[in-house]
């Protein structure tokens, strides 16, 4: 009765009792409906509740990262995916996974009753794949218990999960003794492929290593005693559970718990164990007594504030060490479920382990890091994605701290620096449609706009401050900011004659302090202003699909044109500015040109510099490299470095489809989103004088996706980060850098606050 204890005691009990639920009422929590399922499904994400550690698996070593899973809280709870980041000592909560229409749907054939929970989850690596058992039940006692198979496809931490499709072990009778509960796969040095599983009594059956399900008969997975294909090896009159299986120094080495779980700070559970020279025993305690026959010796209890200790999961270290992983009911928090950590060594033959919380212990060796993560980690590795709700056409923002900030179709995204969430704010339709949102200098607050309006958000929270309705028509440019922080400045426009629009408001307030209406003939297509950036003297510079580059002065509530330089051809893109104060455009006149344009005067500074390709068109920004090179993509998919005089550098790089913009490292290296090779990906580009040389290209991150509307931005750290763009998945990636931050040569320093100058002193560090 032990899987009852587990799900009503710790589930319901613990988490609903202090809360004073009635006990009929906990009863009825426990019945939610499920939906029907679908068999291998892909797993989707869902964002756990803040967790405790309940029923760990063991951990395992996957791309850098220590991944685990455990029994996950409440009905439609699934199996719940924890990882630790590389060199961190904090788990984090990931995801839960068999849930809702993810769940198998052999799961609700065969247990109709069963609420969507699953327990005590293992994991093993087999052949380079990871493989996940799992258990369930229908509540009533252990009344039809099932063990269920997956194995992940993909890269940690965030692996797709499938389902076998069917079980790998079904019980349908009532007696406790023959429930399939708590399953340990387990890999002998000759390859075969075995499964340790069961409650009351405990039972070991090989598995075939390429299907993962019963070697023998894999399609009868209906267990009964006396089945020649199960071998009993433990058994204890009260009860007897949570089994795991270890080789070490030719024993093999059983453990499993005895007492009571589930009870918070009245369990006594405890560890026990046995060895045998043979993989299906007999195991054998210290006192020579089979564990079938009731036998184990004491390996772990209670002690302190580590109360029933429990789960046993070892994890071979690359440096020799063994890390033994259970969980506890920590007695210095009420009881609540905890992961438990400490080296376990064999001493005379017999494992020993203390109690202890030391996740240090899995980055303490120099040798271990090189082996783990230096290894698996390297520049052009996927670190982590995150979703967002749709269509993402702008470029993530990111703080000092290395928080990212990304807009989707309806809603802005934050999640931390390693992948954890930290809000979701609803803000309302085409949020991320060129919108990209912008940090203030003090980067407290988020500000960017959508269909008509403009909003701003807390950074550290996501919470609305304000958000302005008052506009007719599409917002469609990045916001720039006042070097105090009180102005924002963006363009709107929807494809009409009489003008677009560029509005100065109050950040305080969202006020509107003065509005500047195109009034220039339209060159190019009647469209949206592209976008602004700010001076170092503090006047303003917009561009414009109409085909016009002006220059403004903020005079507080009102504003002064100062010139408009006519491009004679569509910009998309706000112009880039150099140290000496020239300015940079590109656009689609003639087959595609670069403009460079004196802030002063608003006259050309050198001629156009013609980008001659059968389909050249320069929208992307144009980025000055940290030696005054000018780069741009053009739509032929071409990457070109001009000299600050005009003459071409080189142009030999041409990808799959037309780029991003390219930004620039503070080592100099050029980093811009692409497609290479039939898959969307990042590239970090080396400037060698007559030609840019290629270093390294990232995993895929898509098929395909619109990278010229959807740029790469660099954190601090060197992290780098991209959007997935129009098609799906929707994701928010980030990307393995060098730990070089971006250069205050590139444009659009988003992770500083505000869109400035693009290369002068006065920029914002």
């Amino acid at each position: 009765m032990q899987k009852r204890n587990i799900i009503y005691s710790l589930l319901v009990l613990f988490f609903l009792a202090c809360s004073g639920i009635a006990a009929e009422e906990q009863e009825k929590a426990l019945q939610a409906q499920s939906v029907e399922q679908k068999q291998n499904s892909r797993v989707r994400r869902r964002r756990p509740k803040p967790a405790v550690v309940h029923d760990p698996s063991r951990i395992v070593a996957r791309d850098g990262y220590f991944m685990f899973y455990v029994t996950a809280r409440g009905p439609n709870a699934g199996v719940e995916e924890r990882y630790f980041a590389p060199g961190s000592t904090q788990w984090v909560h990931n995801r839960h996974l068999f849930t809702g229409e993810d769940r198998p749907g052999w799961i609700k054939e065969l247990l109709p009753d069963n609420d969507g929970s699953c327990w005590a989850p293992d994991i093993i690596e087999v052949d380079g794949e990871l493989l996940m058992y799992y258990s369930m039940s229908e509540f009533e006692g252990i009344r039809n218990t099932a063990v269920g198979r997956a194995v992940a496809k993909g890269k940690a931490p965030n692996m797709e999960w499938f389902d076998a499709g069917q079980p790998v072990l079904y019980s349908p009778i009532e007696e406790d003794s023959l429930s399939v509960i708590d399953p340990c796969p387990f890999q002998d040095e000759d390859g075969r492929l075995w499964l340790v599983f069961g409650g009351r009594r405990i039972w070991i059956t090989e598995l075939d290593k390429k299907t993962g399900l019963l070697k023998e008969k894999p399609d009868d997975f209906t267990f009964q005693e006396g089945d020649k294909r199960f071998k009993l090896i433990a058994t204890k009159k009260g009860w007897v559970e949570a089994s795991y299986l270890w080789k070490k120094d030719g024993w093999y080495y059983l453990f499993v718990n005895w007492g009571a779980c589930c009870r918070g700070m009245r369990s006594t559970y405890n560890i026990r164990v046995g060895r045998s020279k043979n993989i299906t025993g007999p195991y054998l305690d210290k006192d020579g007594i089979d564990l079938a026959k009731q036998g184990g010796s004491l390996v772990l209890e209670g002690q302190g504030r580590f109360i029933g200790p429990g789960h046993t999961g070892i994890y071979e270290h690359p440096s020799g060490k063994n890390i033994f992983t259970y969980h506890f009911y920590d007695g210095q928090n009420r009881g609540s479920p905890q992961l438990g950590m400490s080296e376990i060594k064999i001493v005379d033959g017999w494992p020993v382990v203390n109690h202890g919380m030391n996740y240090g212990l899995m980055w303490e060796s120099p040798a271990a890091k090189s082996k783990v993560t230096e290894k698996s980690i390297s520049e052009g590795d996927i670190l982590w994605h995150r979703p967002v709700d749709d269509s993402v056409e702008s470029t993530p923002a990111v703080d000092n701290q290395g928080n990212v900030y990304v807009s989707g179709s309806s809603s802005v995204f934050s999640y931390t620096t390693n992948g954890t969430h930290r809000w979701t704010t609803k803000v309302g339709h085409q949020a991320g449609e060129f919108n990209a949102p912008s940090l203030s200098p003090d980067q407290k607050v988020v500000y960017g706009g959508g269909a008509n309006f403009v909003y701003a958000l807390e950074a550290s929270t996501g919470k609305t401050i304000w958000k302005n309705t008052d506009f007719d028509v599409g917002f469609h440019s990045v916001p720039a900011i006042s070097a105090d922080g009180s102005r924002l400045y963006f363009g709107v426009g929807a494809e009409r004659d009489e003008g677009d629009s560029f509005y100065c408001i109050d950040t305080s307030d969202s006020s509107v302090k003065w509005e500047y209406v195109m009034s220039h003939p339209p060159q190019g297509f009647h469209g949206y202003l592209g976008g602004a950036i700010i001076g170092p003297e503090g006047n303003i510079y917009v561009s414009s699909q109409h085909g016009w580059l002006i220059s403004l002065t903020d005079n507080g509530d009102s504003f002064t044109e100062n010139w408009a330089y006519d491009v004679k051809a569509e910009m998309r893109m706000p112009p880039s500015m150099d140290a000496d104060g020239f300015l940079y455009v590109g656009s689609s006149a003639a087959g595609g040109y670069i403009h460079k344009v004196h802030s002063k005067t608003g006259k050309s500074a050198g001629g156009n510099w013609p980008v001659k390709t059968t389909a050249g068109e320069v929208f992307a920004n144009i980025t000055i490299g940290n030696d005054g090179t000018i780069f741009a993509n053009s739509e032929d998919h071409r990457l070109w470095a001009f000299n600050p005089d005009g003459s071409l550098k080189w142009n030999n790089l041409q990808f799959d489809v037309w780029g991003s913009d390219p930004l620039i490292r503070v080592d100099g290296r050029i980093i811009v989103g692409t497609q290479l090779n039939g898959a969307a990906r990042v590239a970090c580009i080396r400037d060698n004088g007559d030609k840019g040389v290629i270093e390294w290209i990232s995993e895929p991150i898509a098929k395909s996706f619109r990278l010229n509307e959807t740029n790469v931005n660099i954190a601090p750290d060197g992290t780098i980060y991209i959007a997935s763009g129009q098609n799906e998945p929707f994701l928010l990636y980030a990307i393995q850098g060098n730990g070089q931050g971006l250069s205050t040569t590139s444009p659009w320093p988003k992770y500083m606050g505000n869109i400035q100058n693009n290369g002068s002193s006065a920029q914002t560090e």
